[in-house]
């Protein structure tokens, strides 16, 4: 069974629909730095797959997105033990790219802001393939 990156960085998508997707991380060991706070790439990353599930919200089923360009803000230092949620929306989708854009909040507080350009493409084109004549296999 293929285990998604999200499993490993403890992030669960609460809902991904029409252009817009939450996604919730609980800051623990695998996700802070020396100071005990939430590491930047971390929020990246939350940032990153809540505005890619928005895109691939909006897409159609035979399309998929990968990420050309993410802008990160980091607004304020998020401690061990707090919940983040990830909002992302569709800010303008085309033919070939997609523009996004995500906050991320611990409760009321506003801690991050991201921006970016996903490139749209046949899905079978968005997974990496070891032997690329076997359709079947993804790795």
């Amino acid at each position: 069974m293929i285990r998604l990156y999200r499993d490993y960085m403890s992030m669960t998508r609460l809902c991904a629909e029409n252009g817009r997707s939450e996604t919730e991380l609980v800051v623990d060991e695998r996700v802070i730095n020396g100071r005990r706070v939430l590491h930047g790439g971390a929020l990246c990353d939350l940032l990153d797959s809540a505005i890619a599930s928005a895109v691939r919200s909006a897409l159609p089923e035979d399309q998929g997105a990968v990420t050309a360009s993410l802008t990160v803000e980091f607004l304020r230092p998020v401690p061990e033990g707090a919940v983040v949620r990830a909002v992302g929306h569709v800010e303008s989708l085309g033919r070939t790219l997609a523009f996004g854009r995500a906050e991320a909040w611990v409760g009321e507080s506003l801690v991050g802001l991201a921006q970016g350009t996903w490139r749209v493409m046949p899905r079978h084109a968005t997974r990496y393939r070891a032997n690329p004549e076997d359709p079947k296999e993804v790795t």
